[in-house]
């Protein structure tokens, strides 16, 4: 956001840095209307939003940063059908935000692809 750096714990926390000294200033949690969303892995900020995969999980949770609320997912369960099958293949882990072309990059442990997608919210 430009203020803050966000940490994440694997948990349903997400953890406010302040940049300089990485003193942990506050926390929120990812939440659902049925409950608390865990294994928040890697996150990106997009738009004002925090985007958080989850670990084990082919998702991209979208969560609200002021209040933790999980405003969607992005299923990615169609594109580790698109990288070689092979005995070691495993989840979605990568996700990077290209703000030049307001695109994602996502890739997973073991994959032979990177892919580069657009998501349209509106």
């Amino acid at each position: 956001d430009g203020q803050m750096l966000y940490k994440s714990d694997g948990t349903e926390n997400i953890w406010l840095l302040d940049p300089v000294t990485l003193e942990e200033k506050g926390n929120i949690q990812a939440y659902t209307n049925k409950g608390k969303i865990i294994g928040l892995n890697e996150l990106e900020w997009i738009d004002g939003k925090i985007y958080a995969n989850r670990y084990q999980k082919n998702g991209v949770a979208i969560i609200n940063p002021n209040n933790g609320a999980i405003e969607g997912v992005i299923d990615f369960s169609s594109l580790r059908k698109k990288v070689k099958q092979h005995p070691d293949l495993d989840v979605l882990n990568g996700i990077a935000f290209n703000p030049e072309t307001e695109t994602i990059f996502v890739t997973g442990k073991n994959w032979d692809k990177l892919f580069e997608v657009k998501i349209d919210l509106q």
